[in-house]
């Protein structure tokens, strides 16, 4: 039972006072007795006396990743005020007057239809501004926020985090505070970069509002399918450049059998998801589970495949070492430049798919399979 979230019995939307609610401007901290007899969260009839004391089961997504709510030009621009209220100034720094009665009988349609009658041809620059009016102001406060959080709100505070080498995808579960004390980087100084990403860096896809289906298809068809298509080639490469070059560089001989292992265990670990986790994942979109799998609760096999994202990210961190930070000598043939590049590549990709696994995909099913059925 936790005292400090509470949940609309309606609309399962959870104010939590940690965070307060910033879209309808209630401050981090604000408790729940003292939210005012009037609020409401969107076009909810829900009042406030009939909010209940929140539990573990009735945790919404957005709740696990503090994810705010994205908008595209497929939103009308009635749904977009019901979720956010404050929409209504975006559109009138760009000349739309929503209040004007021209445009309440096609409030339903999606902003895409409503160029002519808007008068605006940039429809991008609305959504990108409506969007990025969503982004929390990164106080300190956020370095108490996870590193996963923060990606999967935004993803392109990854790039920030490979700045000053903060692993996001493995370690996605400590804080941005611990992580930066670990790392001897300064917390302030994180937290300007990342708003600096946020104001001039347009939001990529950050999977926080897609469908269990989606983030299992996704994963499956970008990063389950580069793994089967380059781990192969990798291996022949760190075979080739041991077997020619490992005379005068012993570092690759140890390389090729670092890699033979790591290319076996993301064969098996790959398939323990195609055929295992991820079919159970997508039944929990269906609705259709009332009891759980024979593995029990879906953290069980999760906390597995945790440990074997673990274990990938010790050998990412060893290759690194091995090949200086994927620095090929002057004098390296072709084969060790392409391994060398496609290593790389491989890291890059790899600690992406861990990410959308630990941070996003894996919190997500907990909370779904919780709602569901109770574990």
């Amino acid at each position: 039972m936790n005292t400090q979230k509470h949940v609309c019995p309606l609309c399962d939307y959870i104010y939590d006072q940690t965070r307060g609610d910033p879209v309808y401007g209630i401050a981090p901290g604000t408790s729940f007795d003292s939210l005012p007899e009037a609020f409401r969260h969107g076009d909810c009839t829900a009042t406030i006396d009939m909010f209940e004391t929140c539990t573990c089961a009735s945790l919404a997504f957005d709740e696990v990743t503090g994810g705010a709510p994205r908008f595209s030009q497929k939103d009308s621009i009635q749904e977009i005020f019901d979720r956010y209220p404050a929409a209504i100034d975006v559109f009138k720094m760009h000349g739309v007057d929503v209040e004007d009665g021209c445009l309440f009988s096609v409030r339903h349609l999606p902003i895409e239809e409503c160029t002519e009658l808007c008068g605006v041809e940039d429809l991008d620059k609305i959504v990108n501004d409506l969007n990025a009016s969503l982004l929390p102001d990164l106080s300190v406060q956020s370095g108490k926020r996870s590193l996963g959080e923060l990606v999967a709100e935004n993803a392109n505070r990854a790039k920030v985090f490979d700045e000053y080498d903060l692993d996001y995808c493995c370690g996605g579960k400590v804080s941005l505070e611990e992580a930066c004390c670990k790392n001897g980087v300064d917390l302030e100084a994180v937290l300007l970069r990342l708003q600096e990403c946020d104001r001039l860096e347009p939001t990529e896809n950050s999977f926080d509002n897609a469908s269990l289906t989606d983030l299992v298809d996704n994963i499956e068809s970008t990063h389950h399918k580069y793994l089967k298509d380059e781990l192969p080639r990798l291996e022949k490469l760190a075979d080739k450049v041991a077997r020619v070059h490992g005379a005068r560089a012993p570092q690759m001989v140890e390389l090729a059998y670092l890699f033979r292992n790591l290319k076996e265990e993301l064969v098996q670990h790959t398939l323990k998801e195609e055929m295992v986790l991820f079919p159970y994942i997508r039944r929990l979109d269906s609705e259709a589970i009332t009891r759980p799998a024979q593995f029990g609760a879906v953290v069980n096999p999760i906390r597995c495949m945790e440990a074997e994202h673990d274990d990938a990210g010790k050998a990412l961190v060893k290759i690194r070492q091995l090949t200086d930070d994927y620095r090929a000598p002057g004098d390296a043939c072709g084969s060790w430049l392409a391994l060398v590049a496609g290593l790389e590549s491989l890291d890059k990709d790899l600690r992406t798919h861990i990410h959308k696994e630990n941070s996003i995909l894996f919190p997500k099913a907990v909370s779904v399979e919780e709602r569901l059925i109770l574990v």
